[in-house]
Order: C-alpha cells, then structure tokens, then sequence
C-alpha cells in the first residue's frame, strides 16, 4: 500500500485527485491537509503514518508549497520522501525552483485527465524503483 500525503487547499482538485488514486492500479490510502504547516504537524508526529509520496499544491494559506519544500529539504528525515507539485503558476521559476528543491515533477492546473495520469505514472514510478521492481 503506497500512503499519500496530499496538501491541497481546492476541493474541486482535491475530489479530482482522490478520484483518480481511487482508480489507480495499485493501493493507496490519501491523507488530506490544506496548507504545509498542517502537513508538518502531521510529517512530525510519533503516531503517523509512514508517507511514501507527496502531492502539494504551490498556493496554499498559511504555508505555501515553495516554503513546505524548503522545510522537508531541510530535514533529513523528511528529505527523503518523493514530492510532487501542482500549480495556477505559468512562471518559468517557479518550475525551476520545485526542482531545485527536489520535487520530483512540477504539473501546471487546471488539473485534467492527462495531468493527473502523469501524477499516478510519477508516483508508479517512484514505487517501483524504491522496492526495486
């Protein structure tokens, strides 16, 4: 079972995105926050459960995803956990920089089918290669 933390502030992108892991061929359990600072009281405690992949939106309240990625880049613990990330941006740098902070994709919204099977591919993917599959 693959443990997804989604940080997601749109309900209309967040229905969009369980829709699809739903339908995904592999089992999967969705953990929704809506802004990173929710996502680090979550990522920190004892209790939680084990994250094997990461699906942030960049434009959040509170906490934005640039300010989330820099944070998990900082910890070594967290570091090592895949990120994806969603965003309204068309900016060229603010591609480039998800990427400098590791995020292993940077998809622009609206989100579509297409989009969305590119974020289920990434998140095979990565599955595969860590259980070396």
């Amino acid at each position: 079972m693959i443990n997804i933390l989604l940080l997601e502030d749109d309900d209309g992108d967040i229905f969009l995105i369980k829709k699809a892991l739903s339908d995904a061929l592999f089992e999967n359990e969705v953990h929704v926050v809506h802004d990173g600072e929710k996502a680090l009281e979550l990522l920190k405690k004892e209790d939680k459960p084990r994250f094997d992949f990461i699906i942030s939106d960049f434009n959040m309240p509170k906490m934005d995803g640039h300010e989330f990625l820099r944070v998990v880049q900082d910890d070594p613990e967290l570091s090592k956990i895949p990120i994806a990330i969603l965003t309204n941006s068309q900016e060229r740098e603010d591609y480039a920089g998800s990427f400098k902070l590791d995020a292993i994709t940077c998809l622009s919204k609206p989100l579509d089918q297409h989009k969305i099977n590119t974020i289920l591919t990434s998140i095979v993917n990565f599955w595969k290669k860590s259980m070396d599959i």
